[in-house]
């Protein structure tokens, strides 16, 4: 049915769903239906994690979390692993109406874009990580504030940086475009400059905390030089997994190539060729 779910795989913190611990190698179509208890609501997406945990979003916009849960990342107001099946379990609380759009989780912190057009980070927030100008962990999920990365700036979507640590660092994409990152700054993963850690006060966040400038990163380089002297790379910073536009400036023909997961891109082009500003970061 499409309205199932089931989940196989690694299970050391119960996050298949099953109510156990026991790891699930057979082929798909052996693995049990998940109990989701949820009568007459149909599961529509599933939360990104970064670890051993597990979200889903229903037709509602409702949600559910289990799994890994050493720091409330899963949104229970309680730090154990919840290893039940998620039949037990009740539903995310973000308050009267408020659903869940996205949500993206790891065992020590999570983030979700709402419904009413705000995103709430919880869990863990040792370097600021959770985007509240503070370094307080939230435990109970109506305990924590909207993220406020600015003045006129509204948050369209969080990613939560991975680490192998407790540690975190947090990104985001506005509605306008504008790319900011904070939390742990080791070796200048917040693309700010500098190995300063960003957001763990108000002095270091909203305002304060300038976007990622990555134009300037754009650069031309030619290629093939020895043969062929007319095409040029363009290379540079991008928003994940959009399209960047070209339009050639002569033949007004448009050209678009997929920016990477990764935030950046090469194109290969002519030097008739001319880049739609609005297509980047």
């Amino acid at each position: 049915s499409l309205d199932q779910v089931k989940c196989w795989g690694f299970n050391s913190s119960g996050q298949l769903g099953t109510g156990t611990q026991i790891d699930i190698s057979t082929t798909p179509d052996l693995v049990p239906v998940v109990d989701l208890g949820a009568p007459g609501r149909t599961p529509k997406d599933f939360g990104q994690g970064l670890s051993a945990n597990t979200c889903v979003i229903f037709d509602d916009n409702s949600a559910k979390c289990w799994g890994a849960n050493s720091s409330s990342s899963v949104g229970l107001d309680t730090s154990t692993t919840r290893l039940t099946s998620p039949w037990t379990l009740n539903f995310l609380n973000f308050g009267s109406s408020v659903g869940v759009k996205y949500i993206e989780t790891s065992v020590h912190r999570s983030c979700a874009a709402l419904t009413n057009n705000t995103v709430k980070c919880w869990g863990n927030n040792d370097n600021g990580e959770l985007g509240l100008g503070n370094s307080s962990a939230i435990k109970t999920l109506t305990q924590t504030s909207e993220i406020n990365l600015g003045e006129n700036l509204i948050t369209d979507r969080v990613y939560l940086g991975k680490s192998t640590t407790v540690n975190g660092f947090t990104c985001a994409i506005t509605t306008s475009d504008l790319v900011k990152c904070w939390g742990i700054n080791t070796t200048g993963r917040l693309g700010s400059g500098d190995a300063d850690n960003k957001g763990s006060t108000a002095a270091t966040f909203g305002d304060n905390l300038p976007p990622i400038r990555t134009r300037p990163n754009l650069t031309i380089t030619q290629t093939n030089s020895f043969y062929n002297n007319t095409n040029f790379t363009l290379s540079g910073f991008c928003i994940p997994n959009r399209l960047i536009t070209f339009t050639e400036t002569i033949s007004n023909k448009t050209q678009t190539t997929m920016c990477s997961s990764n935030g950046d891109f090469n194109y290969q082009y002519s030097p008739d060729s001319s880049l739609v500003d609005e297509d980047l970061v």
